[in-house]
């Protein structure tokens, strides 16, 4: 029986996985091509499930000869040279070792994901590009989401999830096209899957630099605007409630009209990292307190070693998640809280920033958001829209000068943030639009002496 020790039936099984996962791509990349489909494909597809299969049953026979000294009186199920063929005959050399390849770095990714993101951009730093970019198209899954890891390879590994996208939402309209009966509802759906495809495929052709796609539920995604790993200073951008997938091309413009009106050095991110609240949802901090952790280390894995200046600018109920995530520090040398239904936090004190840095606020007039501020100030905004104005009261009433919903207004006087002008805007969603837009601009760029305070 020492023809199998040493060999680990664990490692056999992770070996079986990854060969089913390899074996869906195939699939996939079958079914997308359409028809005529290269005869090789299905050749493939079948030998690798029987790679699998066979792999699978080697790993129980071993696991059983190998647990059979600990329990010499129990029979074995299979015959002892069965176990023995099953550990000595078992691969052809550069299989196992391209086998084995690709199991360890895959198990070597998912080690970096538990990891702080210096040590993962540490860890690229180490190999080759060309190895980095192999890992990104072998495992696009976890390079695509892995903070810390170069741009680039992100960049690479999200094109191809968002293609498997492609190809899953060609299957589902395939079968929806083929189930005969046609109901409103499935309609519906494949007018939401095929705007999905075109909008999916605009994406590539345009060659976004996407960060982070994730398609599942409301879908999280992260678009990058100009050369992130040469810019001297970033901003990040974290929107509010009602944002998702299906609208970020809309939330994706304030990063792009900020992008657009700064210095060549700079570099802007649509962060939409977190599943955001929708109607009445928004009273609660829950969708902030699942955000704010994934914020923090999304900030620390886009400058590695703190050597560029950070802005992060929080709208409406983003900036609950941004407090929350400062409350236990992120690495940012300036918090802006735009149009803020409250941070959570009790002064800007309080939000654990880079040495000297600064809380920032805003609040445009007419913005509702600011109840709590001067009620009067909004008084346009009630016009047709008289079935609002009592919940608004009603608001006014419980909510002193500088209380909001998620605690101390940022843009109140007590608060401690340096509040700037908002001349040109109005209402709750024109903070990327006039002064206020060069203000950003003004904070981004550290020019923080031209800024127009209020």
């Amino acid at each position: 029986m020492s023809g199998f020790v040493g060999i680990d039936p664990l490692g056999l099984a992770a070996l079986a996985d990854e060969t089913d996962w390899c074996c869906t791509r195939v699939g996939l990349a079958r079914r997308s091509i359409g028809h005529p489909t290269p005869s090789c494909l299905p050749g493939v597809e079948s030998a690798l499930a029987l790679t699998s299969a066979g792999l699978r049953w080697r790993a129980t026979v071993i696991d059983e000869g190998q647990r059979a000294p600990l329990a010499a009186t129990a029979p074995l199920s299979s015959p002892l040279w069965v176990v023995e063929f099953a550990a000595t005959e078992v691969f052809d050399l550069n299989t196992w070792n391209e086998s084995f390849t690709a199991w360890r770095d895959r198990e070597f990714l998912i080690r970096l994901r538990d990891t702080h993101p210096d040590a993962v951009a540490a860890a690229f730093a180490a190999i080759e590009h060309s190895d980095g970019l192999a890992l990104a198209r072998s495992h696009p899954e976890l390079i695509g989401d892995l903070d810390g890891a170069p741009p680039r390879l992100r960049y690479s590994a999200n094109e191809i999830l968002i293609a498997l996208e492609i190809v899953r939402l060609g299957q589902a309209r395939a079968l929806l096209e083929g189930a005969g009966r046609r109901t409103s509802s499935s309609q519906s759906l494949l007018v939401q899957i095929e705007q999905r495809i075109a909008e999916y495929k605009l994406w590539l052709n345009e060659g976004r630099q996407i960060l982070l796609f994730d398609p599942k539920g409301d879908g999280r995604v992260v678009e990058v605007f100009g050369d992130l790993e040469g810019a001297g200073r970033i901003a990040v951008v974290v929107p509010g409630m009602a944002n998702d997938i299906y609208n970020f091309s809309r939330f994706r413009e304030d990063a792009r009209s900020l992008f657009d009106a700064a210095a060549d050095d700079a570099a802007t991110i649509a962060w939409l990292g977190y599943d955001t609240p929708d109607g009445v949802d928004a009273v609660s901090r829950t969708a902030a307190q699942i955000g704010a952790p994934d914020l923090a280390v999304f900030i620390a894995g886009i400058d590695p070693g703190s050597q560029r200046s950070i802005t992060v600018i929080a709208h409406s109920y983003g900036s609950v998640v941004a407090g929350i995530a400062s409350a236990d520090g992120i690495e940012a040398d300036n918090l802006v809280f735009v149009g803020s239904p409250g941070t959570t936090l009790d002064s800007a004190a309080e939000a654990v920033l880079r040495p000297g840095g600064q809380v920032w606020s805003a609040l445009a007039r007419g913005d509702p958001i600011g109840a709590g501020v001067n009620p009067l100030a909004f008084h346009r905004w009630w016009h047709g829209l008289a079935p609002m104005v009592a919940p608004l009261a009603a608001t006014c009433s419980l909510l002193s000068r500088d209380e909001l919903w998620h605690g101390v207004n940022p843009a109140g006087d007590g608060f401690g943030a340096l509040r700037f002008s908002t001349e040109g805007s109005f209402g709750h969603g024109e903070y990327f639009e006039a002064t206020t837009l060069e203000n950003l601009v003004l904070i981004l760029e550290g020019r923080y002496s031209e800024l127009e305070l209020v």
